[in-house]
Formats: C-alpha cells, structure tokens, sequence
C-alpha cells in the first residue's frame, strides 16, 4: 500500500480540516452540512458519503483530538523521573497542543450552548482526567485522587479558555506561549500537589 493517503481519505481528511476550521469560528449550532460542502468545494451529497451528519462529522473530530492529545501526554510522561517533572511534561504537552493546533480547542471549548457539544466535552474531560488520576500515586485515598485529577484537569481548560479568548488570531511565538502557560500553571498545580504530602 502507498504511503499517500487515497482520493477517498484525502477527501475525508479535507473535509475534516474544512470542518474543525467552521466549528471553531462559528460554532457548532450554527454551522451546517451545507457549510461545510461549499467550504470544502464539494456537492452535500459528497460529504454524506463520508459523515452520516453534523454530530458524527463533529464526533470523530473531537475523537481524533483527544486520541492525539492522550497520546502526546502519555508519551510524554512516560520516562519522567520525578512527580513534579510529570506535571511538568504534562502542562507542556497539553499547551504546545493547544498553541500549536488552537482551532481543535477552540471547537471544543467556544462553542454556543447545546447538548451534542456539551457531551462531547465532557467525553474529553473525562478522558483527560483517567489520564491524571493514576499519575497521583501518592495520594491513597481514590475519591481524592479523583477529585484533584479532575482540579488538574480544570486548571488546564480554564488557562486554555483564558488564552483563546485572548488570542483570537495566530500568535507570532506559539512555542513562547507554550512555556508561559506551562510555567505559570506548574507553579501552581505542584505546589498544591506537594503540599499534600505535608498534610
């Protein structure tokens, strides 16, 4: 088999790119199938062939996200030798994602209210958090665990939404608010995380 995708996947890819880009500028409620075919220069028809709607078309782009994201983090983590330097690692991953790539994020997180995208989020944030809790291992009790994986989680989304609304457009550095975000939210995570161990 080639290493080109096919016409059928290409296809499917623009598409998929068309789309990430409409949903993050315009929402998901907004934006239609109609949209989409015109964006990407094919007939609706086309666009049926490979999503059977809006939800399954906005389904596996955020599936393909959070596969990507969870795979970054994993990777990242996996040698580290530290607890602290895994928070580390980990805001970084999640920031580099979020600078480098801001319309996956933007169609997640600036979105007009409606169910569908507010299922998808959660699905996402859920992921994120089983990600986080098995990386406390020095917290025994597991409701806690739960509760401050999910604190973790909450911390990156909310400086995430913070920078989106406040960088609407490409940024010159993405790598330069990468390392501001991670140092900023570092400092703060691990410092509650390690004063657990004092308590």
């Amino acid at each position: 088999m080639s290493a080109a995708m096919s016409p059928t996947a290409d296809r499917r890819q623009q598409l998929l790119n068309v789309a990430r880009a409409l949903f993050a500028s315009r929402g998901y409620v907004t934006t239609t199938m109609d949209d989409v075919a015109e964006a990407a220069g094919f007939t609706k028809p086309i666009v049926y062939q490979h999503f059977a709607g809006k939800e399954a078309l906005y389904a596996e782009l955020v599936t393909s996200t959070g596969d990507a994201l969870i795979k970054e983090l994993t990777e990242a983590v996996a040698d580290s030798p530290s607890p602290e330097e895994t928070v580390r690692r980990g805001f970084t991953t999640y920031f580099t994602f979020l600078t480098a790539q801001p319309d996956a994020f933007r169609l997640l997180f600036l979105q007009n209210p409606h169910s569908t995208v507010e299922d998808y989020q959660r699905r996402l944030e859920v992921r994120l958090m089983s990600f986080v809790e098995p990386l406390l291992i020095h917290v025994d009790d597991d409701a806690h665990r739960t509760q401050l994986a999910a604190a973790v989680v909450g911390l990156a989304e909310g400086a995430a939404l913070v920078w989106l609304v406040e960088n609407p457009t490409a940024v010159a550095d993405p790598a330069a608010e990468a390392a501001t975000l991670t140092s900023r939210m570092t400092q703060l995570a691990w410092g509650g995380l390690r004063s657990l161990g004092n308590s």
